[in-house]
């Protein structure tokens, strides 16, 4: 029965590797766009790593203008003084710091955030407008969608793979079971 469970693994292992080869594939298309060609003057590699440092000022505007929030809300909820949420007496805690300027930290917070908002917004519209316009990339599309379809055919035989194994390995356990019964009942004293 060990044989039955045994290829069913080496078919996954095939399987994985297919889908890590067509991952590779996918990679290797992408990287053999033609950056020869000309587009508004820029060779599509300018074009492309123009694109890269817009994409990761972005993500730095984005990252401060979550400092900014993250700290900006840390400051309102420190200089805030107690407030009961039931009208109930605010008791007064020895050593607590005195409540801090919360209209200075609101409108600092306001300030820092709208700066990023338009740090965030400028780098948006240096984006190119269409990226799959740039020639080159409309060709590899079939070839991504022909390999997109052939790792949907692999994630199929995977999934049959794995139900085929986990059924080998029910119908092992079951008879397991119903062996270690037996020889339970064969060496219980009567």
């Amino acid at each position: 029965m060990f044989e039955q469970i045994h290829p069913s693994s080496s078919v996954q292992t095939i399987v994985r590797n297919r889908q890590k080869d067509i991952s590779f594939q996918c990679l290797n298309v992408m990287d053999d766009a033609e950056p020869s060609q000309q587009d508004a003057g820029h060779d599509g590699v300018a074009l492309e790593e123009d694109t890269f440092d817009i994409v990761t000022k972005l993500q730095d505007e984005l990252a401060l203008l979550c400092e900014n929030l993250f700290v900006g809300i840390g400051s309102l909820q420190r200089d805030a003084p107690p407030r009961s949420l039931q009208g109930e007496d605010v008791v007064a805690v020895q050593g607590q710091p005195a409540p801090g300027d919360v209209d200075a930290s609101a409108a600092a917070l306001g300030k820092n955030v709208s700066q990023s908002l338009a740090a965030v917004k400028a780098c948006i519209d240096a984006l190119p407008d269409d990226v799959t316009s740039r020639p080159g990339t409309r060709d590899d599309d079939g070839e991504l969608e022909r390999l997109m379809r052939e790792n949907d055919a692999l994630d199929g035989e995977m999934a049959q793979a794995i139900e085929s194994a986990q059924n080998a390995i029910d119908k092992l356990g079951r008879m397991h079971g119903t062996i270690v019964e037996a020889i339970l009942k064969d060496s219980s004293p009567s």
